[in-house]
């Protein structure tokens, strides 16, 4: 069969059509991935220990692109006790995931064995965002931790013991933050629980305007007073989307409290927006 020249540009025009068609709906698939990385420039480090006498060990390298220097907590003149943390500090941004690099070559010290990664909006109210209990890092490769995209400030990566026999030191290469744009979020908090049976706290939310109660992704463990819940339609800027929550408490059977915490019902924000206080949970008698 032979094609004239315009059924030629019909054909092709279609295959056009439907690639980019194929294209906008892989990139929606796929946002996450293009993620924006929060650059050096826009980022301050403060760290808990550096070494600065027998080496550069300042805790600026983890954003300085060089996986050749290194940010190690200080063992001159006398090793600094750990755990040691390093916290970049950004403006308010929807933190998406983070990538940590350990130190390249030579020495194990500093190698994360036990380690936290938190996050905070305000540097008082921190979020847990992943943890690890005798871990191996000895291959020295690049971990990227991702997570549920919520409002933040500040990231902070502890080493609580290294691989060292002391378990008292720290380093890192490289510290990276990632974040998306245009995704809201809704603080909550409660008053710490002292209760034998309790092992952590389930969060529910709901659209203020309709909906059921979902349940949140996160498990808050016992030791929380509170949680961000992310990724939120937001609504416009003159007219946030406003969100329920309630919080459940959970036994160490797995069971669940009878009777949620209050309801309470907030707009959602999202990083141009100043970060309101958390929305306030009363927990009632659990079990």
């Amino acid at each position: 069969m032979t094609l004239d020249y315009d059924d030629r540009k019909r054909r092709e025009l279609t295959l056009l059509f439907w690639a980019i068609a194929a294209l906008l709906l892989w990139t929606a698939n796929t946002r996450s991935a293009f993620a924006d990385w929060i650059p050096p420039a826009n980022v301050q480090v403060t760290a808990s220990s550096q070494e600065t006498e027998l080496e550069a060990g300042f805790a600026v390298h983890v954003t300085d692109g060089d996986l050749g220097t290194v940010w190690v907590s200080r063992y001159s003149p006398a090793v600094d006790p750990g755990p040691h943390s390093i916290a970049l500090l950004f403006e308010g941004r929807d933190v998406s995931r983070v990538r940590v690099t350990p130190r390249q070559g030579g020495s194990t010290n500093g190698l994360p064995v036990d380690w936290r990664l938190e996050s905070s909006p305000d540097g008082v109210f921190w979020l847990e965002l992943a943890a690890g209990t005798g871990d191996d890092w000895s291959d020295r490769g690049a971990r990227t931790i991702g997570f549920e995209p919520h409002r933040a400030q500040l990231v902070r990566f502890t080493i609580e013991r290294d691989a060292s026999p002391s378990g008292d030191f720290a380093a890192l290469a490289e510290l990276e933050v990632w974040h998306e744009e245009n995704l809201g979020s809704i603080g909550l908090a409660w008053d710490p629980v002292d209760h034998p049976a309790v092992s952590g706290f389930r969060v529910y939310w709901r659209a203020e305007d309709g909906g059921e109660y979902a349940r949140d992704a996160r498990f808050v463990d016992v030791g929380g007073t509170g949680a961000i819940v992310g990724g939120l339609e937001p609504g416009d800027q003159a007219a946030r989307r406003r969100y329920c929550a309630v919080v459940r408490s959970i036994g160490s059977a797995g069971q669940t409290s009878r009777e949620p915490s209050n309801e309470a019902c907030g707009p959602a924000w999202v990083a141009a927006d100043l970060i309101p206080a958390p929305l306030n949970l009363i927990l009632v008698e659990p079990f």
